[in-house]
């Protein structure tokens, strides 16, 4: 399996800008990683490339670095070295430091809407020192006010936004949700100037906030847009027909690509995978 990883590894990182050196640096970290939980177990705290990283759950963050920094789900090439970006469903920040791991030199407005990984979503920024980025403890969506937002047992650090992921209950098996409030915001009110680099992993409410943008003109401030698409038969506001619509209406290219997940679609009636949206 590691070494399956290795080879994918390579093959992303050498269709970018990443240099040898830089390759092997973020691999052997990643190695280093595993190996620490290994022989001392869980902890709270833990270091890559140089930083040291607070979760509540070793797998949580395993996930998160595979995804971001192995498989490079939210590459995206700017054209500048002081990007301006916007990372929603910030987690616990692991997409933060990537952005900040390619350009050191960007602005970025990280949002999370669960109170619980906020706080380690701030922790990682502020113990780390990372400068120019502001936080905010909300969920993006179509209008001001409360949403229900639940937490998964089975998945610590996961979320969703729709409560029937698996059945029309809060459980299945052994996976439960917990169901609290969070404060929402319009992503629209925060977008005034030029966005390079808009990433969203916001557990099914790409279709609000999107038909929000298009609503409010805020597309011709954004340049590039890097999601996760929710796919979920019970969440009619999250149609992939009308979002991949609102993109190309507004002058986006679409690329379609997998996250490194396989379902079985005949038995799944939820699934992901990843949306990358270009001005031509």
């Amino acid at each position: 399996m590691l070494l399956n990883n290795f080879k994918k590894y390579i093959e992303v990182t050498s269709q970018t800008f990443f240099p040898l050196r830089e390759r092997n640096f973020i691999w052997i970290s990643y190695i280093k990683l595993l190996f620490f939980k290994k022989v001392f177990g869980d902890t709270k705290i833990y270091s890559f490339l140089g930083w040291e990283i607070y979760t509540d759950s070793f797998e949580n963050l395993r996930t998160i670095l595979h995804e971001v920094f192995l498989s490079m789900d939210y590459y995206v090439s700017l054209n500048t070295d002081k990007p301006n970006i916007i990372d929603c469903g910030a987690n616990v920040g692991i997409t933060t430091l990537f952005f900040k791991y390619l350009y050191p030199k960007s602005k970025i407005l990280a949002i999370e809407p669960s109170p619980s990984t906020f706080k380690f979503l701030e922790k990682n920024i502020r113990y780390n020192n990372i400068s120019n980025v502001s936080l905010l403890n909300y969920a993006v969506s179509n209008s001001e006010g409360e949403v229900s937002f639940f937490n998964s047992s089975y998945k610590p650090g996961g979320s969703t936004m729709v409560e029937d992921v698996y059945r029309d209950k809060k459980s299945s098996g052994n996976v439960y949700f917990e169901e609290i409030k969070v404060k929402s915001i319009k992503l629209s009110d925060y977008i005034k100037e030029k966005v390079h680099l808009l990433k969203m992993d916001i557990e099914g409410a790409e279709g609000l906030v999107f038909a929000d943008l298009d609503d409010n003109k805020i597309f011709d401030y954004i340049e590039n847009i890097v999601f996760e698409y929710h796919y979920n038969k019970k969440n009619k506001n999250n149609t992939l027909s009308d979002i991949i619509e609102i993109l190309e209406r507004n002058g986006y290219d679409i690329y379609i690509y997998s996250s490194g997940f396989s379902v079985n679609l005949d038995k799944c009636g939820h699934y992901h995978f990843m949306i990358r949206a270009s001005k031509h």
